[in-house]
């Protein structure tokens, strides 16, 4: 995931990945894992990402809790240094209206990047990965 800047180089961000697996007792836990390929240390949210769930290409509708918060602050983000990878896992079993039979699913979250400091956003789209699962 990079892009040409003004001055035609490349400038590296965040690589991501997410992976979905269904545990024993039939949870449905995502992990999405975030790799630094700038040159300089990038700040990532503290908070979980907010994934999207299709079904034969429709959204699915989220049921889970919504959070008002106010704006994100930094502190609100950690320092990622370059080359390291960290992880965020999700458990979304009880967030989405999944079907009571077996289906594929396609997970999503966001792949771009958005500064703290300048305000940049830098759109990477999406790292995806797709599961089959049936709601008890």
């Amino acid at each position: 995931m990079s892009f040409s800047n003004k001055t035609g180089m490349q400038e590296e961000f965040f690589k991501a990945q997410i992976n979905v697996r269904i545990t024993n007792n039939n949870r449905v836990l995502a992990t999405v894992e975030y790799t630094n390929m700038a040159q300089t240390p990038l700040f990532l949210l503290k908070d979980n990402p907010n994934p999207f769930v299709n079904l034969d290409g429709v959204e699915i509708r989220y049921i889970g809790i919504m959070i008002k918060r106010t704006a994100y602050t930094i502190k609100d983000y950690e320092i990622v240094q370059p080359k390291a990878t960290v992880s965020r896992s999700i458990d979304i079993t009880e967030d989405f209206d999944f079907h009571k039979d077996k289906r594929q699913y396609t997970i999503s979250v966001g792949a771009g990047y958005n500064d703290p400091i300048s305000g940049d956003y830098h759109d990477r789209g999406w790292a995806t990965d797709t599961f089959w699962y049936e709601s008890q």
